[in-house]
């Protein structure tokens, strides 16, 4: 899919971009410390919601600044921009395993 600003091509977006893999191996971790069917649901549906707009911006910032600092993109694309999504992921393990797991051990 093409990305385009100002009726110019900036980006081409692939398969890749979308970050489905990545929500997937998120639902697995999350799945493999279960805490009851409706929570890891829950949580793992509202995650996947917050992880999908995380990476639209991810993709709109990174269009942003290949058409305003085009020296920046590679940087930004190989190195920055990929800590957004993973780091967003790594957050939402933490959230889990700190509030829900770590919960249920201490009831």
């Amino acid at each position: 899919m093409g990305f385009y600003i100002d009726s110019k091509l900036d980006a081409y977006i692939n398969e890749g971009c979308n970050a489905v893999s990545l929500m997937l191996i998120f639902v697995a971790f999350v799945f493999a410390f279960y805490n009851g069917f409706v929570k890891s649901l829950l949580f793992c549906l509202g995650s996947i919601v917050f992880l999908h707009f995380t990476n639209i911006g991810r993709i709109t910032l990174l269009s942003l600044i290949n058409y305003h600092h085009p020296t920046w993109s590679k940087f930004s694309h190989d190195v920055i921009f990929p800590l957004i999504i993973y780091g967003a992921i790594i957050l939402l393990w933490i959230v889990w395993i700190s509030l829900f797991i770590r919960s249920k051990k201490a009831a």
